[in-house]
């Protein structure tokens, strides 16, 4: 398995390359994760997951993730 988790993590090489090759319709996704037993957010795109930590306010880092995608939606709507 390839290891995603790189410092300014974005879109890498094997994403474009994987990009390339799509025979599911061309759908893209990602997941922010929260697992209240640990503590932890993990992010996941298409399925592998490319980052995880710990975080000692889960809540409301995931509320920040979940605030700052909804925003961006706004932003991208109003242009």
């Amino acid at each position: 398995m390839v290891n995603n988790h790189q410092a300014g993590d974005g879109l890498h090489s094997a994403d474009v390359e994987r990009l390339k090759t799509l025979h599911y319709g061309g759908v893209e996704e990602f997941t922010v994760r929260w697992q209240h037993k640990d503590n932890m957010l993990i992010l996941k795109v298409n399925g592998v997951e490319r980052n995880k930590l710990v975080v000692s306010d889960p809540e409301d880092k995931f509320e920040m993730c979940l605030k700052w995608i909804k925003e961006q939606f706004i932003s991208w709507r109003k242009n």
